[in-house]
């Protein structure tokens, strides 16, 4: 998905089995800058078939998240100022 403000994500799925029942769950992946990138982090962190821990409420097992989603290296942010004399 593109955002008006410039950023990607999109809706990783994932199945996963409790019992002899079958089940579906999603994550939404952190927005990236374009697609170029959301990509490349896709393809290092959950390429298809990648295994992953997905947690779930016993009483009710259609309930589940990724139990240690990837995350986005956080980015040094530098900002530089002019402040005018007045």
């Amino acid at each position: 998905m593109n955002t008006h403000a410039g950023v990607c994500f999109t809706s990783v799925r994932y199945s996963y089995s409790v019992g002899a029942c079958e089940y579906r769950g999603s994550w939404l992946s952190p927005q990236l800058r374009n697609d170029a990138a959301l990509k490349e982090f896709l393809e290092q962190e959950l390429p298809v078939g990648k295994s992953v821990e997905v947690r779930y409420k016993p009483s009710a097992p259609k309930r589940s998240e990724l139990a240690n989603p990837p995350e986005v290296a956080p980015v040094e942010l530098l900002q530089q100022t002019k402040f005018s004399e007045l």
